[in-house]
């Protein structure tokens, strides 16, 4: 009985850094933590999106609080509330069959995007991500529920034109695969739309289309030639494949 103590005792006050540790373990060294403070179950931490070959220095993704009470792990089940930059909580939880997050609003800077999508880091792109779910589960075989996001005051140095626009982008589970989509909100001189997914066997793959309106396409050739082929030639219909 004592050693199961000894055990239970190690396992609730462990610190934070092993949460870090356990991340990076978990996601192939792509996320880690930082200046951790707290314990595994109770805590916060920087949460950063390191690169893939290590060649730029790590985006640092904002501050996050988490609080779980690690004897449910005995139910089978563990539920962990978030929140992010301080912002308002919301829940994820763990058991065997799925991870299920509730009620999730926080906010990212659009680097992380270009981390994840190589092919976008050439434009720079910049701005705010406004990112919220109410329901959202992924199970070992299917993806369930919507994630909504809001892209605002886009920008990016390759264009004298600020802002280029705001737009939408919605990720809705369909089978095992996520379904993107993504359009343009507003009157904004860049124009994006387009269509794609996600899954876990092929990674991603988007196709849409990026152009200018006639006022700003001066502006904006530079931008949109760093993000695609114009297709056909002289259109100024410029192709997003990835």
């Amino acid at each position: 009985f004592g050693i199961v103590s000894y055990l239970v005792f190690l396992c609730i006050y462990a610190p934070a850094q092993l949460l870090g540790s356990l991340l990076g373990q978990l996601t192939g060294n792509r996320l880690g933590l930082a200046a951790a403070q707290g314990s595994l179950w109770k805590g916060n931490a920087n949460l950063l999106l390191n690169d893939i070959d290590a060649s730029d220095p790590s985006v640092d993704l904002g501050r996050v609080s988490w609080d779980s009470q690690p004897l449910q792990m005995f139910s089978g089940r563990l539920s962990v509330s978030l929140s992010w930059n301080e912002g308002p909580p919301f829940w994820i939880t763990l058991d065997p069959s799925r991870l299920h997050v509730e009620h999730a609003v926080f906010n990212l800077n659009t680097e992380f995007v270009s981390r994840l999508v190589p092919t976008l880091k050439a434009a720079q792109l910049g701005g705010q991500l406004a990112i919220r779910c109410q329901n959202f589960s992924v199970t070992r075989s299917e993806i369930l529920g919507q994630i909504e996001i809001d892209w605002n005051q886009a920008s990016s140095p390759l264009s004298t034109v600020t802002p280029l626009g705001s737009y939408h982008v919605t990720l809705e589970g369909q089978g095992n695969a996520l379904d993107i989509r993504v359009k343009t909100q507003g009157e904004g001189p860049l124009i994006l739309q387009g269509n794609g997914r996600w899954s876990r066997s092929e990674g991603v793959h988007f196709s849409g289309t990026a152009e200018a309106k006639p006022a700003s396409k001066a502006q904006l050739q530079e931008l949109l030639r760093v993000m695609g082929n114009e297709t056909p030639a002289g259109s100024g219909l410029y192709q997003l494949r990835f």
